[in-house]
């Protein structure tokens, strides 16, 4: 165990001593590449003394990748290939080396050690990108060159048709995994000999023992390690990795909390009130990487700037969309009451307003109805409006609309479940209406296309943030 020990203290320099040979022998290639002409030709000690230095730490980093290789973290194909290329990348270092040696003492013009640096610089690169590989993934160094790629997001999950008939572990909790853990401990590097991407990986544990307690799931060091203190140490996912959300975690510990099956499917297994709403997100369909603008691709001709100045004198603010059209945002948030006048304006600029701010107590099912008349709309915001459900005959006359916000409304699921005629809707929001918990799961069924927001969440995690979710919290949530 001791000999273990110091082999492993031996291989964790090797991030730091494989950065030398690397940089101290590409400087050398370029002396070298330089010492052809006659004013660089003074320079050729200290070309030695750089290849000399290259060379030793180039060996260096070769015995130190040796014995962190021996933790068994990385996937054994890349690893044998990046050894073998590290080993040659030496040995080619010290023929180098020998040839500018040697032509030097014969004052002779470099040249089998040109012809074999250039080699050396192709096992430098070979080299480095095969280290990349092991410790930060599969095409580490090629993503960022791919046309449309996003480096920083490699796995999306994908939404799941039926959340009551997909399995547990393969479709909910793998893509977790798969999403947040697999850099780490998938397939390619195994760091502290853990692998989650396979059920017997899972099972079997690591090298500090299992990571799941068959007789207490709730003291699995797997849930022990994603709800501790995001500044310990032993933190999972590590700092600067992509943390878990507070939803992934609940889901992983209503897995842990039905024995961690392998097997099962969701509709097998008890689902508390606060899983039931995040296994029916599941279903929410993926949207696509390129955002819906909201903006028709048709174009329309400008507004008429005496309407646009008149209705601004009123405090009704009027904003263009995008610089390339002349499509409108109108908003009468600021705005206590709506005259007669003021309605005629806005109708007479019907044809370039897209988006429409109505967040007024003023608005009434009357004024909806005339709103109705809008057809270009694509959004619409009639937050803390006087309506109710009757508003939403005049709705359904939007055809065009993707964006609705009826937020402090008395709005019903039965009144918004109307809304299914409108085939481009795409965010309902129904924050503070008279949607209860029950009602939204029959409201999802009838507008399954829709992403319904029904307020009392938190702001999503970015990539960078950390999500805090402790083990009183989510015994808190058993309840």
């Amino acid at each position: 165990m001791q000999l273990l020990s110091i082999t492993e203290f031996i291989g964790r320099f090797h991030p730091v001593l494989v950065h030398l040979p690397i940089g101290i022998l590409i400087f050398a290639i370029i002396l070298l590449w330089l010492s052809r002409k006659a004013q660089y030709r003074d320079q050729q000690k200290a070309l030695y003394w750089a290849l000399v230095l290259g060379c030793a730490s180039a060996i260096l980093s070769c015995l130190s990748g040796w014995f962190l290789s021996s933790s068994g973290e990385y996937e054994e194909s890349t690893l044998g290939l990046h050894q073998w290329m590290g080993i040659t990348t030496a040995f080619i270092s010290l023929l180098v080396l020998f040839y500018f040696n040697k032509e030097r003492i014969q004052s002779q013009k470099p040249r089998n050690s040109l012809l074999v640096s250039v080699l050396l610089l192709v096992c430098i690169i070979i080299t480095g990108h095969l280290g990349g590989t092991l410790t930060h993934g599969e095409g580490y160094l090629t993503t960022g060159w791919q046309v449309g790629s996003d480096s920083a997001s490699k796995f999306i999950r994908k939404s799941i048709p039926n959340v009551a008939e997909a399995q547990v572990y393969a479709d909910v909790i793998s893509p977790i995994f798969q999403e947040k853990c697999f850099s780490c401990h998938g397939d390619k590097k195994q760091k502290g000999g853990l692998r989650l991407s396979t059920p017997e990986g899972i099972v079997k544990g690591g090298k500090d023992g299992p990571v799941l307690d068959s007789t207490d799931y709730d003291k699995s060091e797997l849930l022990k390690r994603i709800t501790m203190d995001p500044l310990e140490d032993h933190h999972m996912p590590p700092k600067g990795k992509p943390q878990l959300s507070e939803k992934d975690i609940l889901l992983i510990h209503w897995w842990l909390q039905n024995g961690a099956t392998f097997k099962k499917k969701v509709k097998d297994l008890e689902q508390p009130a606060n899983i039931k709403p995040v296994l029916i997100a599941l279903q929410s369909p993926v949207r696509e990487s390129k955002q819906n603008t909201g903006i028709p691709d048709k174009p329309v001709a400008a507004a008429d700037p005496r309407m646009l100045t008149n209705l601004a004198k009123k405090g009704i603010v009027i904003l263009p969309v995008t610089k390339e059209s002349h499509y409108l945002a109108a908003s009468f948030a600021y705005t206590k009451s709506l005259s007669t006048a003021d309605w005629n304006m806005l109708d007479s600029i019907s044809s370039q307003l897209i988006w429409l701010k109505l967040n007024n107590p003023a608005i009434t099912n009357k004024d909806v109805a005339r709103v109705a008349n809008y057809a270009q709309l694509t959004r619409l915001s009639l937050d803390h409006a006087a309506i109710n459900d009757s508003a939403i005959a005049s709705l359904q006359k939007l055809k065009n609309l993707e964006w609705l916000s009826l937020v402090g409304t008395p709005m019903t699921a039965k009144g918004l479940a109307q809304l299914d005629s409108l085939k481009h809707l795409t965010h309902l929001y129904c924050y503070h209406t008279r949607v209860n918990t029950i009602d939204w799961f029959e409201l999802k069924k009838a507008l399954p296309r829709v992403l319904i927001d029904t307020g009392n969440y938190n702001l999503p995690l970015l990539p960078g943030d950390t999500s805090i979710l402790k083990m009183k919290d989510l015994k808190k949530n058993k309840n």
